[in-house]
C-alpha cells in the first residue's frame, strides 16, 4: 500500500514537473543564483576576517573559540546578506504563482505529506546529521570545560582531540541512551501485551 501511495505522490510531481518546467527552472536558477551568492559571501568573509583579525593568517594559530566564533560571525553574515532575501524572493513569487494555478491543481498538491516509514527506505540515516550534531555540540562543551577553548590547535596533541572526541560521544550515549532503553522497554512491553 505505501509503494502505491508513493508511486502515486512521484507521478504528481512528474506531471508537475512536465507541465510546470517554467517554474521548475526558475526554482533551479534561483538556487544556483543564491549558492554562488553564499558562496562569495563566504570568499569575502574570510578575507575580511583575516584583515581584521578575527581570523588567525595561519591554521596552527587557531583555537576552537576563534573557529567557532567565526562560524557564528558567518552564518550571521550569509543569513543577512543571502537569507533573508532569498526567502523574501522566494515567499513572494510562490505565493503569487500559488494563487494563479487552476482550482483543481491546487488541491492536487494540497495535502499532508504522507508518514514515511523506514519500511519504505526513505527515512534511511535521516537521525545521523543530528546525532553528529548533538556530538559536536558535547565535544564544544567538553574543549570549554577542560580549558582548551583559547588553546592554539597547533598546540592540541592527537591524543587530546581523540579523548575529548571519545567523551563527547560517551556523553551522548548517556544522554540519549537512556531514554531509548525506556522507550524499546516500553515498546517490547506494549507488543508482548498486544500478542497476548
Amino acid at each position: 500500500m505505501p509503494e502505491k501511495e508513493e508511486q502515486l505522490e512521484d507521478g504528481i510531481w512528474k506531471k508537475f514537473l512536465r507541465k510546470r518546467w517554467k517554474m521548475s527552472i526558475l526554482i533551479v536558477i534561483g538556487i544556483v543564483v543564491a549558492a554562488i551568492g553564499a558562496f562569495l559571501v563566504f570568499l569575502r568573509f574570510a578575507d575580511d576576517a583575516q584583515a581584521t583579525t578575527l581570523a588567525p593568517a595561519t591554521l596552527g594559530n587557531w583555537s576552537v573559540g576563534t573557529a567557532v566564533a567565526f562560524m557564528l560571525r558567518l552564518i550571521f553574515w550569509e543569513f543577512i546578506i543571502i537569507g533573508i532575501p532569498v526567502i523574501a524572493v522566494a515567499i513572494v513569487i510562490y505565493s503569487q504563482w500559488w494563487l494563479f494555478l487552476p482550482e483543481e491543481e491546487r488541491e492536487e498538491y494540497k495535502g499532508e505529506p504522507k508518514k514515511r516509514g523506514l519500511r519504505t527506505g526513505t527515512t534511511a540515516g535521516s537521525g545521523g546529521g543530528f546525532f553528529s550534531f548533538l556530538t559536536w555540540i558535547a565535544w564544544l562543551v567538553i574543549v570549554y570545560t577542560q580549558g582548551k577553548w583559547d588553546l592554539e590547535l597547533q598546540l592540541w596533541t592527537f591524543n587530546d582531540l581523540i579523548s575529548t572526541w571519545i567523551w563527547a560521544l560517551i556523553g551522548i550515549l548517556i544522554i540519549c541512551g537512556f531514554p531509548m532503553a525506556l522507550f524499546v522497554i516500553y515498546w517490547l512491553r506494549r507488543e508482548l501485551k498486544e500478542e497476548s
